[in-house]
């Protein structure tokens, strides 16, 4: 049942990018563009949109539970230039993760996606999202950009049919 963190991430974010935009207002993320505002793993600070943009990285979550499924401890850490737009963003990112109701996502499907890329690979089926906190102010770097982040555990499977 092993799910390929690089290939599920890209996946999440790539139905994260999709739910922004189907929002009212329509919100557009650019994630395979550059200048670059949503990144997994690390930006690169040289492709990146230097006012605005999220790094989305596993992180050490809390304790184990007895779940058979993969699970995923997950930060989404937005930096911005402008605090009110990089509290924005961050918000944008965590609703694409509820439900119309507001709800965390449960036994939805999400196409699958091989990293990097456009290819299909299959389907997921995220079958919680369990957020841990809400989107908070953590401070500023010594650029003057202010941080705003959110953790959030997604259980899944990868569906091949």
């Amino acid at each position: 049942m092993y799910v390929d963190p690089e290939n599920f991430f890209h996946s999440l974010l790539a139905y994260q990018v999709a739910r922004a935009a189907a929002q009212t207002p329509a919100v557009a993320v650019k994630y395979q563009q550059t200048p670059r505002e949503l990144w997994r793993w690390r930006a690169v600070e040289e492709n990146a949109n230097q006012a605005l943009y999220t790094i989305v990285r596993p992180y050490g979550g809390p304790n184990m539970v007895r779940d058979p499924k993969p699970r995923f401890s997950i930060q989404w850490s937005t930096w911005g230039t402008d605090p009110a737009e990089a509290f924005r963003r961050s918000q944008v990112l965590f609703e694409a993760l509820l439900s119309d109701q507001f709800q965390p996502l449960r036994m939805v499907t999400i196409p699958g996606y091989l990293a990097d890329t456009t290819t299909a690979d299959g389907q997921y089926t995220i079958v919680s999202t369990d957020p841990l906190n809400r989107p908070g102010l953590v401070g500023n770097d010594d650029r003057g950009r202010t941080q705003v982040v959110f953790n959030c555990d997604v259980a899944c499977v990868r569906k091949t049919s």
